[in-house]
């Protein structure tokens, strides 16, 4: 894939309001690549979900208008869906069931 294949496909995610990049992650995408091909693709599958890849990282510190830094992400193909803070007392109890 090329930079500029990369960037188009960036700002495909970049679109509209929050309903609106929901949408466009459930749906299947058609980009015309630098040399003419046509490719289709789905950032999620939904049809067999559990053919995608989960990760769950801590700490992760996001970078936009704001400065944030999460205690738990959790990444569906790559890309950054579910973020959120653990109160300390949850913390230890989660930390003692999943080792990071």
């Amino acid at each position: 894939m090329t930079d500029k294949e990369f960037d188009r496909i960036v700002n495909m995610l970049n679109k509209g309001s929050v309903f609106e990049k929901a949408k466009t992650l459930r749906a299947k995408q058609h980009l015309v690549r630098d040399n003419g091909d046509n490719l289709y693709f789905e950032f999620i599958n939904t049809d067999f979900w559990c053919q995608n890849e989960f990760q769950v990282t801590h700490q992760i510190t996001m970078e936009g208008k704001y400065k944030n830094r999460y205690d738990v992400t959790l990444l569906i193909n790559g890309l950054p869906l579910v973020q959120t803070y653990i109160l300390f007392g949850e913390a230890q109890h989660y930390l003692k069931l999943v080792k990071f």
